[in-house]
């Protein structure tokens, strides 16, 4: 194990009072935290992760749909405090446009890896748990690589987000 993922929104099994002593608690073990939320919640909630005593993941690209939405901008803030870190992944999942491209979340991604390549992990989102339970369309897994691929020009920097950011 390297981190704990923290659900809210989705039925919140950890409850906001108990992130902080539980981050306090993982930190000696090196372990970072993860989160999925609502978009609103990111800002709502964007001070207490600033402040946690390890790594925090922003699952999902903070699930905003837009350049210029309040979950996007808390997620930039929170980059910009050096120590969250951003899945660029569920391209599918919480924008508006249709795929192949996703034109809406694509932008995000793009917007993400422009300004903090060195805070960004790739994810396909496989095995899809939103599209077994048919919330929405089930994706192409290639083209999820595919797009990847548009996001990140550069085989440096493709390198960097799938193996070194990682590491």
């Amino acid at each position: 194990m390297r981190g704990t993922r923290i659900q809210f929104g989705l039925g919140d099994p950890v409850k906001i009072p108990e992130v902080e002593p539980l981050a306090r608690r993982i930190a000696t073990r090196g372990w970072h935290m993860q989160f999925n939320m609502l978009p609103a919640q990111y800002g709502e909630h964007e001070a207490l992760l600033a402040r946690l005593p390890v790594p925090v993941m922003i699952d999902h690209m903070a699930r905003a749909n837009a350049v210029d939405s309040d979950a996007f901008r808390s997620l930039r803030r929170l980059l910009d405090g050096g120590n969250a870190w951003v899945k660029i992944s569920g391209a599918y999942l919480y924008g508006s446009a249709p795929g192949p491209d996703y034109a809406d979340t694509s932008a995000i991604a793009r917007a993400l890896v422009a300004a903090h390549p060195e805070r960004c992990v790739w994810g396909t989102d496989w095995p899809h748990p939103d599209a077994s339970s048919g919330r929405v369309k089930m994706p192409d897994d290639i083209n999820l690589v595919n797009l990847f691929g548009r996001w990140v020009p550069g085989t440096a920097l493709r390198h960097r987000i799938l193996v070194e950011n990682p590491e």
